[in-house]
């Protein structure tokens, strides 16, 4: 199986491929050999590739955070036709921040509207995952 790696240069993408490498072909292209963002340049790197599942961890921060959240996720999501799976990673900023997030349940995910972009962003990727039977978001 050959996998496409997003953010692994990050704390968790980082850890993820110390834990992959050794059973699976792992693929983690810099920014300047894949943008993301751009669904196009994403599909010629599926197929050049033939990656079979995405792991997606990357955050692309900064005063655009809730459009890059939603253009990297929406890239993938536009070639899943290549993918047998999409595994994204979601976050707690997704329960909203502005509540105690010791105690929160799994169920009440969406019952409150985080009030910041990233939180926002990522909830706004979970929406759209439901139901999809290709795409996995794994919530803390």
């Amino acid at each position: 199986m050959k996998i496409l790696l997003t953010g692994g240069g990050g704390f968790i993408g980082r850890n993820l491929y110390e834990g992959l490498k050794n059973e699976y072909k792992v693929f983690i292209p810099k920014h300047e050999e894949l943008e993301i963002m751009d669904a196009s340049a994403l599909r010629k790197y599926l197929k050049k590739n033939k990656i079979n599942a995405v792991i997606h961890t990357a955050v692309e921060t900064g005063n655009q955070v809730l459009e890059n959240i939603l253009r990297m996720f929406m890239s993938i999501y536009k070639n899943l036709d290549l993918l047998d799976k999409f595994i994204n990673f979601g976050s707690g900023a997704e329960y909203a921040k502005t509540r105690d997030l010791k105690k929160v349940k799994e169920e009440e995910l969406g019952k409150f509207i985080p009030q910041d972009n990233y939180g926002l962003g990522k909830l706004i990727c979970s929406q759209l995952s439901k139901g999809n039977k290709k795409i996995v978001t794994l919530l803390p």
